[in-house]
């Protein structure tokens, strides 16, 4: 999965390519700057189906519409994030996760995730780094499954390749990039954990745990201590 980030206006929106268009929507805040651009475009059926869906952007709410080829996007999804007054900046991993199992659902490869303007929340501030930390743990963990036994269907891989996060109103792109590296290595550190947790016992035995650990550690150079059963026992 590639990551790449944006700080661009929101008339932009509507033109950016894409399979689905996440626009990440605070509660009784859904008439913003993108949704007005976005609604323009689809000559007035979002705002029609906002309300006759009733879509007021609460955690619990979703709305996807097909565009028929008037965005860049072949789908847009308004992502329902609550109160804005509630805002944590955490909040920013469930919202990608939430963001990429709908496109992993609708089989998008390319998602466009628009994050609410950060001139107030400090997205390309203060919380730049974080944000695209969050951003890309969310992503990656969503899709995460121990398929080491499963076969055929069983085996659902995300087909989601490409994340582009783009915060209206930031300005520190690089610190949303600097963030994402850091959370490319946090969520596949977190997936290696998974799999040696979620394997069986009699495979992951204590000499196989020391094992993998071997490895992880003179992959990246690091030095490693095992501690044998009289070791454990003593602390």
């Amino acid at each position: 999965m590639r990551f790449s980030f944006r700080t661009d206006d929101a008339s932009t929106v509507a033109a950016a390519e894409a399979d689905l268009c996440v626009v990440a929507t605070f509660e009784t805040e859904v008439e913003t700057p993108v949704v007005r651009t976005l609604d323009a475009a689809l000559q007035g059926v979002l705002s029609k189906l906002i309300e006759e869906e009733q879509f007021a952007g609460k955690k619990s709410q979703s709305l996807m519409l097909h565009t028929h080829g008037k965005l860049g996007s072949r789908r847009v999804l308004l992502l329902g994030v609550g109160k804005r007054r509630d805002f944590v900046a955490s909040d920013v991993r469930t919202w990608a996760a939430r963001a990429t199992r709908a496109a992993t659902a609708s089989r998008c490869v390319r998602m466009l995730l628009v994050l609410p303007d950060g001139s107030e929340l400090g997205f390309g501030d203060g919380l730049a780094a974080l944000t695209g930390q969050f951003v890309v743990e969310g992503a990656l963990l969503s899709t995460y499954q121990f398929d080491k036994y499963l076969a055929g269907e069983r085996k659902k891989r995300s087909v989601v390749g490409e994340v582009t996060t783009l915060v209206v109103g930031a300005s520190n792109r690089a610190g949303m990039e600097a963030g994402g590296r850091r959370g490319e290595i946090v969520a596949h550190s977190v997936m290696l954990a998974r799999d040696l947790v979620n394997e069986q016992p009699s495979t992951m035995t204590p000499s196989a745990l020391a094992a993998a650990a071997g490895e992880i550690a003179a992959k990246h150079g690091l030095g490693i201590e095992v501690l044998g059963r009289e070791a454990v026992l003593f602390f």
